[in-house]
């Protein structure tokens, strides 16, 4: 017995690194581009949907001594037509009408000048609540990149996020 609890206790303060609180990243991404995270960013405008996950590797997500922050991994979503409730599933494979991509990938890590990943050859996000400002938003994604890109190509990102939603257009009346 006490050497279960020593394992969840090991595992509880495991959490934290690795995001925690609903929050989750992984996949074979890791492999060549840290997937490690402290912090969930959900932010939503009439035009765009961003789940970013922030690693800051020299200071404190509260604003405490900061040497800069990594973005571990970004997804930008263009929500044309579509309604952010609870069970949305997103095809990230779609495109606009005029054919742009809907979904863009990216990342940001120490200075490494490699940013964008490829594009989404497989993929989903679905929404396991409403998105509105000031209010917490969860859901869940699967992508697999396809060839192309700055790197990444054939690897795979899964995630969770639960995070209070903030306004990406700060400057709109919204």
């Amino acid at each position: 017995m006490a050497g279960l609890a020593m394992a969840a206790l090991a595992g509880s303060t495991l959490l934290p690194s690795c995001g925690g609180g609903g929050n989750s990243l992984t996949g074979s991404l890791d492999e060549i581009s840290p997937l490690t995270f402290d912090s969930v960013v959900v932010r939503a405008s009439p035009d765009v949907l961003v789940v970013e996950y922030d690693n800051h590797p020299l200071g404190t997500v509260d604003g405490g001594a900061s040497g800069g922050t990594d973005v571990a991994f970004k997804i930008a979503i263009n929500i044309d037509g579509l309604t952010l409730n609870k069970g949305l599933d997103i095809d990230l494979t779609s495109a606009l009408n005029d054919g742009t991509p809907r979904v863009a990938c990216t990342r940001a890590v120490g200075q490494d000048p490699r940013r964008d990943l490829p594009p989404v050859a497989r993929g989903d996000l679905v929404l396991d609540s409403d998105v509105n400002y000031d209010a917490n938003a969860s859901g869940h994604f699967h992508v697999l990149f396809a060839e192309g890109g700055q790197i990444g190509e054939g690897r795979t990102v899964d995630g969770t996020f639960s995070a209070v939603v903030q306004n990406a257009d700060p400057g709109s009346t919204q």
